[in-house]
Parts: C-alpha cells; structure tokens; sequence
C-alpha cells in the first residue's frame, strides 16, 4: 500500500519521502534539511508507537500536519 500511496503523489508531482517505520521517519525527517509539509501515517506502525513518532517530529519540525490513515 505504501508503495501504491508514493507512486500515486509522485505522479501528481509530489515529493514523497517514504519510512517503513516509527524509527525510520524520524531518522529521514531529521536528515531531510528542506521544508516537510505533511506526514502521511498510518496509525499502527513498526517500530515505535505511532504518537511517540508524532511528538518527536514535532520537537524537530513543529509546523508539520499529520494525516492518519488506517
């Protein structure tokens, strides 16, 4: 699904940065020197319970939306 997900916003000119994971979104948002608009996130993910990941993005980039998909 994540995969179907990126291709479909890639095609409409998104730039997606994809994570298979809690610990893994954390580590590209905090390697990704630009600007991050939005999190796409499923609300169980693998790894780290999904706010945990919220809250500490946040600390990182508090300007950041969330959308939650299940």
């Amino acid at each position: 699904m994540r995969s179907l997900i990126r291709r479909v916003l890639e095609r409409d000119g998104y730039l997606v940065l994809e994570a298979s994971g809690g610990i893994q979104a954390l580590d590209v948002a905090q390697a990704w020197e630009a600007p991050i608009d939005l999190v796409l996130s499923d609300v169980v993910m693998p790894g780290i319970r999904e706010p945990a990941v919220v809250a500490a993005l946040k600390q990182v980039r508090p300007e950041i939306a969330v959308l939650y998909m299940s």
